[in-house]
Order: C-alpha cells, then sequence, then structure tokens
C-alpha cells in the first residue's frame, strides 16, 4: 500500500517530491532491524541483568527491578522536519540504554552520529498512587519530571528546570499538561508558571481507566511567536518555491511575470504568498538560474 501511494505521488508531484517519502519508509524498516539486532546485542553483553540493576542511587528517581523496553527510530536527516535535538537530563537507566545504544550504532555504521530528539519520544510509564497502579502514556519531559517525585512530593519550578534542563517555554507546557490531569496539583490558579511556582503529587488521584494517556497542551502563541513560526515555515517551502519556478522556466525557457506567478502558484501544493515567489525568483536572478529581458523588465529567460 505504501509503495502504491509513493508511487502516485511521484506520478503527480515528481521523483524529488517523493523521495524523501521512500527515505522515511526505509528508515522505519531499518529502524525495525536496529531494534532487533540491539535487542540480542543487549542479552549478549547483559545477559539476563535488568538495565536498572546497573543503578548505583544516585538519586534521579529510578526503581529499581523490572526490565525496560526501550525501541528507537532512527530518521535521517534532511528527509524529515528539523527537531530540537537540546539535551536534556534523563533517568540514568535510560541514559545508560541510550549510550549503549549510540555505541552499538557507531560501531555498526562508521561514521555517522546521532542527535537524540526528546521532544519525540514517549513512554509507558507504571505509577503506583495510593488510590491503585495506573499506566501513564507519557512524553519523555512528563516522565523525566514525574521521576523526579519519587524523591520529594513538592518542587517549585525552577528546580524542576534545574533538574531536567528541559527548555523553559516547553517545561512549562509539561508542566500544566500534568497539572490538567490532576497528576499535580499547582499552587495558583491560572496558566502562567513562574519560577517559583509550586507543584506537588495529588495523592487523591483517580482515574476509572487502568491505562491513561496523558496529552500536551498547546497554548496560544504570542505575536512573535507567530511571526518565527511564520519564518520557519517559509525557509522550508522556500526550496519547494525554487525548485517549481526552475521547473517551469527549464519547461517554458521563457515567461512574461505574471505568467511564471500564474503557474507557480497553480503548481504549489500550498497556499503560497506571491510576494514569496517575487523574492524566490529574484534570489534565482541573483543565482544566474534565471535573467531579465534586456528589453523588457517583466520577462524573464531560463539559463541553462
Amino acid at each position: 500500500a505504501e509503495k502504491s501511494m509513493i508511487n502516485r505521488i511521484r506520478k503527480e508531484c515528481g521523483q524529488s517530491y517523493a523521495s524523501n517519502l521512500e527515505n522515511m519508509f526505509k528508515d522505519i524498516d531499518i529502524s525495525q532491524d536496529l531494534n532487533e539486532k540491539f535487542r540480542a546485542h543487549w542479552k549478549t553483553t547483559h545477559g539476563d541483568k535488568h538495565v536498572d540493576d546497573d543503578h548505583n542511587g544516585n538519586g534521579d528517581g529510578d526503581s529499581g527491578g523490572g526490565d525496560i523496553e526501550f525501541n528507537i527510530h532512527v530518521l535521517t536527516s534532511g528527509c524529515w522536519p528539523t527537531y530540537n535535538t537540546q539535551p536534556i537530563v534523563l533517568p540514568s537507566s535510560i541514559q545508560s540504554r541510550m549510550s549503549e545504544f549510540s555505541k552499538f550504532y557507531v560501531r555498526v555504521n562508521n561514521g555517522r552520529k546521532l542527535n537524540w530528539t526528546a521532544p519525540l519520544s514517549h513512554c509507558i510509564m507504571a505509577a503506583n498512587f495510593p488510590k491503585g497502579r495506573k499506566e501513564l502514556v507519557l512524553s519523555a519531559f512528563q516522565a523525566c519530571v514525574l521521576m523526579l517525585f519519587n524523591r520529594c512530593n513538592k518542587y517549585k519550578f525552577i528546580e524542576l528546570y534545574q533538574a531536567t534542563k528541559i527548555d523553559k517555554s516547553e517545561l512549562r507546557k509539561t508542566m500544566l499538561s500534568l497539572v490538567k490531569a490532576n497528576i499535580l496539583l499547582k499552587k495558583n490558579k491560572g496558566m502562567e508558571c513562574a519560577d517559583d511556582e509550586e507543584f506537588k503529587l495529588n495523592a487523591k488521584y483517580e482515574n476509572r481507566l487502568r491505562r491513561v494517556k496523558v496529552n500536551q497542551i498547546q497554548i496560544v502563541e504570542t505575536k512573535q511567536e507567530l511571526i518565527k513560526t511564520s519564518n520557519k515555515i517559509y525557509l522550508d517551502r522556500q526550496y519547494q518555491i525554487d525548485a517549481c519556478v526552475v521547473r517551469v522556466m527549464k519547461a517554458r525557457k521563457e515567461l512574461v511575470h505574471q505568467q511564471l506567478m500564474a503557474e507557480c502558484l497553480k503548481q504549489l501544493r500550498f497556499d503560497a504568498e506571491p510576494k514569496q515567489i517575487k523574492k524566490r525568483i529574484e534570489a534565482l536572478i541573483e543565482n544566474d538560474y534565471l535573467e531579465r529581458d534586456a528589453n523588457n523588465n517583466t520577462l524573464y529567460h531560463y539559463k541553462a
């Protein structure tokens, strides 16, 4: 089914557009194989020893016992959207498994480098509440925060930031999501999270479901954040605009400005603004892909 879909996209949008999608599916297949090989490697080097048995009790909130199911997806940079790879402080049991996998991966793929993307990671955590045991489906950020509450029942926002190194804006969303799920209690009402804001574990937490998914909350972006997001989207899309302009001009050899704009707006798969296309046309002229006619400023020629 995936192959037939890729073939249809190739026919509609061209090979360059479909190649990234092909590489995405390849990454998924390769990751499945890597997981199997790593599990075999771990069993060979560690036997039946549980990963938590390596923990020396450095106080990060890990609990001894039970093995950890560890699965990874290795994504080829350039084929996927860009993600934040800023490191965070993970529980030592997870960190030791990640370090072992990094060594294993570099040994199998010489010359390659892994950048861990914590925002894409998630887990299922067993949690023992006074009113019963639950399985919590969490993001990596949510799990890192909750693991700290094995050590202490109450934390200030700044203490959680210092312990996890999660970006403050992301940590704010994480804390509010756990408060909304009623797992944590917040001292002050509202959406604000000052450095001295206090959070504590809800000892009366209960839920009729055995497995509970804790969703991240969406915070309305400020005007500055919206501008920043729009600029980032434009940077991602400018290459598609460039490819479209060059493709049209290569086929037609010469076109007046309005015809080129109309053709690009027709072919692009997103709602591009005319000023964005005009800006990319100017950039292509500067880079000698196109040139203006000597006698007509609105006429463009393709330079082979």
